[in-house]
């Protein structure tokens, strides 16, 4: 299952396989942090990976997950964007990172990720 904020504001959640756990992120409410609930547990974790102004969510292979950072002034007019991509396991640590800015490109990380 897929999740996410939007662009008509509804919100969606990514899972991995198993659907033991579930992550979400508020879009503009939660700038660069995620929610995540894993089954049996009463508490959802409220992480923080980047200081974006929002998150997108898309799920991938081998219970992995990947994360659109965007620091623009709006949907249309985004000026930095930066890719994470992350393990269900593990979502506040990012395995690989490509950043696409005005002024620079760069890559870090696990490359097979």
């Amino acid at each position: 299952m897929a999740w996410g904020i939007t662009y008509d504001g509804s919100m969606e959640m990514i899972t991995n396989r198993a659907g033991s756990v579930a992550i979400s992120s508020l879009g503009w409410i939660d700038h660069g942090s995620l929610w995540v609930l894993s089954a049996g547990s009463a508490e959802i974790e409220h992480v923080p990976i980047s200081e974006a102004r929002f998150l997108q969510l898309f799920s991938g292979g081998d219970n992995l997950f990947a994360v659109q950072h965007s620091w623009g002034n709006d949907w249309e007019k985004v000026n930095h964007i930066e890719l994470t991509i992350h393990s269900f396991s593990h979502p506040g640590t990012a395995l690989s990172r490509i950043v696409l800015a005005t002024d620079r490109e760069t890559f870090e990380g696990n490359s097979t990720a």
